[in-house]
């Protein structure tokens, strides 16, 4: 089983209508075009944030090389997910 099978298979658990009339090779189709959107999206972001809605952002930066202190440059990629919102107040 493949990771994306088992993270269908997972969201089924969590969230039994997410995949409903669905079966699991569209499903796996349709995970593997969205995180190759978001890739290509990552790619083509200048240095910033590239936020996406209820997963989180990546922050992109460009580093440059220093061979003096042994450092390789290229592009940077951290992923943070979004803090949890504190309950509201009564």
């Amino acid at each position: 089983m493949s990771k994306l099978s088992e993270l269908i298979e997972r969201t089924s658990m969590n969230s039994p209508a997410a995949f409903t009339g669905v079966d699991e090779r569209t499903a796996v189709k349709l995970l593997r075009a969205v995180f190759a959107t978001i890739a290509r999206e990552i790619d083509q972001t200048p240095d910033g944030a590239y936020r996406v809605a209820g997963l989180g952002a990546f922050y992109v930066r460009t580093v440059e090389a220093n061979e003096k202190e042994g450092k390789v440059g290229g592009r940077r990629v951290v992923f943070r997910t979004p803090k949890p919102k504190a309950p509201a107040a009564p």
